[in-house]
């Protein structure tokens, strides 16, 4: 019961932590955040297509010039349309751009496309073929636009100076929603790549383990264990960099006949080992795998009944590492396996634990 109430308290630690993290001073989360999506090539002209790119780029690296703002992942931003079914050649249009701005939790959302068009004047003022690019600028949390550009080009050499034009355009109509990095310095900001935390899920698994070496032929893990977790990412590091502070929960007894100085006695350890984990998130569409490292503190709480009755206190230092794997559900909700490892340190001993866990994991 005891040991219960302990990872009942550091589950709402967890959680509390959880909240509190992202509303910490951090000059990095006073910067909106901001999503460039690629441009799409309307009518899947192929001789048309290296547009995709050098617009996108190049309204990306013009942004990036001259304001402050965090710039969203392209592939985070991809994975967030693909788990939400928003597809990629609908990203011109506005009922996507802004439904995909509000799901991904962007401020800014750049969005647009272009198509072959006749009747473009080319050099010497002769009629010919060309292209016509449509950009526009939403602020999310408004849900308007802030601005449409709209430029167009003959297809010829001429068609880069478009792109240059959509660029520099794209990039004064964006001082209506974001400030320019000097703006940003003058009023206290500290430039940054992005806020310190983000990608916060909580996760709770139930499953069982066992043990190796040292004691493993004497005590026996029990059924069933459980761990919590709040996870996170730093990105201040690396965008994958994560963070993970997790507590696991189970009983162990001594196994019948392998300890006989204490038999006559029922002897259950309650065990509860909170500790911390860095690792590296990889992903793989709607598959996550997450190993980790690190390490913490086993608190055991003894109880014996029988020819005697005691409680009795004991901790150790634990090394270990896990794996977690997701399926993401949905946005928010995820299905994990975790397995867990972990080196018990006591009287110069080591014994190994290994459990497996299957659980759910909620992002907020």
């Amino acid at each position: 019961m005891v040991g219960s109430k302990k990872l009942t308290q550091i589950i709402h630690c967890i959680i509390i932590g959880g909240l509190l993290l992202p509303t910490l001073p951090l000059k990095a989360q006073q910067l909106k955040k901001v999503a460039v999506l690629e441009l799409v090539n309307l009518d899947k002209d192929p001789q048309l297509e290296y547009l995709k790119s050098s617009l996108t780029d190049a309204i990306d690296s013009k942004l990036q010039e001259k304001f402050a703002y965090a710039r969203s992942n392209p592939q985070d931003i991809a994975e967030v349309a693909k788990a939400n079914y928003f597809y990629g050649e609908d990203f011109s249009t506005k009922s996507v751009a802004i439904n995909l701005g509000l799901v991904a939790q962007q401020d800014v959302i750049i969005s647009g496309g272009f198509i072959r068009v006749a009747g473009i004047t080319a050099k010497g003022g002769k009629k010919n073929e060309g292209v016509i690019a449509i950009v526009r600028i939403y602020d999310i949390p408004q849900k308007n636009i802030v601005a449409e550009v709209q430029e167009t080009s003959p297809i010829d050499d001429s068609i880069f100076d478009m792109t240059e034009r959509v660029s520099n355009r794209i990039a004064e109509a964006a001082k209506a929603v974001l400030p320019s990095k000097e703006e940003f310095k003058r009023s206290g900001g500290k430039l940054t790549s992005g806020p310190w935390f983000d990608n916060f899920s909580f996760s709770l698994g139930i499953g069982g383990g066992m043990y190796s070496l040292a004691y493993a032929n004497r005590i026996a893990a029990q059924l069933p264990a459980a761990r919590a977790a709040l996870n996170m990412h730093l990105p201040i590091i690396a965008k994958n960099f994560t963070f993970h502070l997790g507590a696991l929960y189970f009983n162990e007894k001594p196994i019948e006949g392998k300890n006989p100085a204490i038999e006559g006695l029922n002897i259950t350890s309650t065990n509860l080992m909170p500790g911390g984990y860095f690792g590296w998130r990889f992903h793989f569409s709607n598959l996550g795998l997450t190993p980790r490292l690190g390490g913490g503190y086993v608190l055991q709480q003894i109880t014996v009944t029988g020819l005697r009755n005691e409680n009795l206190n004991n901790s150790m230092p634990f090394v270990g590492g896990g794996m977690d794997l997701a399926y993401a559900i949905n946005r928010n909700l995820e299905l994990q396996f975790t397995l867990e490892s972990f080196a018990q340190l006591q009287g110069g001993k080591t014994t190994l634990g290994n459990f497996a866990l299957l659980g759910l994991g909620v992002r907020f």
